[in-house]
Formats: C-alpha cells, sequence, structure tokens
C-alpha cells in the first residue's frame, strides 16, 4: 500500500531503537539499505486492519476494566 502523500508519527526512543536494529539486520542481509520508515511501513500494511482493531479494542477494555 503506497502513497504519494506522508505524515509524521510519534514513538517512543526504544520503538524507534527497534526498528533502527531491525532495519539494520534486513541491510546487511539484502545487501542494500532498508530505512526505518520501510519497516514500520511493512509492520504496519501487515498487522493494520479490522482482526487487529478487535484485538487493540479487547486489550484496551481488559485493561480498563470494561466488559
Amino acid at each position: 500500500m503506497s502513497s504519494s502523500s506522508s505524515t509524521t508519527l510519534r514513538i517512543t526512543g526504544t520503538r524507534k531503537a527497534i526498528a533502527e536494529a531491525i532495519a539494520l539486520n534486513v541491510s546487511n542481509q539484502c545487501n542494500r539499505i532498508v530505512k526505518v520508515s520501510e519497516i514500520f511501513n511493512f509492520v504496519l500494511d501487515k498487522h493494520l486492519n479490522m482482526e487487529t482493531a478487535d484485538l487493540i479494542t479487547q486489550e484496551f477494555k481488559k485493561k480498563e476494566g470494561v466488559k
């Protein structure tokens, strides 16, 4: 899923560091530079769907004590 427009997204430093480590690892294995944004876009494209929305809803409700 590719788009001509882009936006910024705020993430924690820890998550960015994880994505940087993954990007470096994938870059080494693929013999090309893989950007951190490619890692985040891959994960979002694979997991941003309605089934995930249902899981997120269940988890949020559980944390807030809602049935």
